[in-house]
């Protein structure tokens, strides 16, 4: 299914580095697995320092319409994504991004958290979700190191959804560890993430 060459902690869903902004450009991924109708993939850190991940997804049965309600709730994020423990905004000026902070909680790691940056825009038919650490911290917990990403929602040409997920994280342990967490983490966070479109309605 794979199409051109591509969200959490545990997971850390959703950095210190902006992503590229379409696949023809950045990191060179490699091939992972094949999963929940998606193709995952994986960047070598050693150029940059850290790991990105990367999910290129066709979904013929589900609208992006269906989609994209969910990604944009995002106080209900913590109710979609079992990753998180909380999903606040806590700041939202008209113009500015959105200030969000979540909880991240996993079984064998510290809880975490961070205040996300989260930005929302329109190219076309293409939603556009991304986020990045907020440049001030105001959690009294620990804070994950690097925390990038962004989700891409277009309606598929022959119909359904055609979605592209990015997260990148910082690799510890030799990168064994996080790489392999992160991977489970990211195939459960868009298998979450699908059957949350496919179980609302279409109105």
């Amino acid at each position: 299914m794979r199409a051109t060459a591509f969200p959490i902690g545990v997971i850390a869903l959703l950095a210190t580095a902006a992503l590229a902004p379409s696949s023809s450009a950045g990191p060179a991924f490699h091939d992972l697995k094949e999963a929940h109708g998606c193709s995952f993939l994986i960047s070598d850190p050693r150029e940059s320092g850290y790991h990105t991940l990367r999910a290129e997804c066709d979904w013929p049965k589900v609208a992006s319409g269906r989609v994209e309600r969910v990604l944009v709730e995002l106080r209900g994020w913590d109710a979609t994504f079992s990753h998180l423990s909380s999903s606040v905004v806590i700041k939202e000026d008209e113009g500015q991004p959105v200030v969000l902070r979540v909880g991240y909680t996993g079984k064998g790691f510290p809880d975490q958290s961070a205040d996300l940056s989260v930005t929302q825009e329109r190219r076309g038919e293409t939603l556009v979700l991304s986020w990045t650490k907020a440049p001030q911290q105001l959690s009294d917990d620990l804070v994950i190191e690097i925390d990038t990403g962004r989700f891409e929602v277009s309606p598929a040409p022959s119909g359904g959804t055609r979605l592209i997920f990015e997260r990148s994280f910082e690799p510890t342990g030799g990168g064994v560890v996080s790489k392999s967490g992160e991977t489970a983490a990211t195939l459960r966070l868009i298998e979450e993430l699908y059957l949350k479109a496919t179980s609302i309605s279409s109105g």
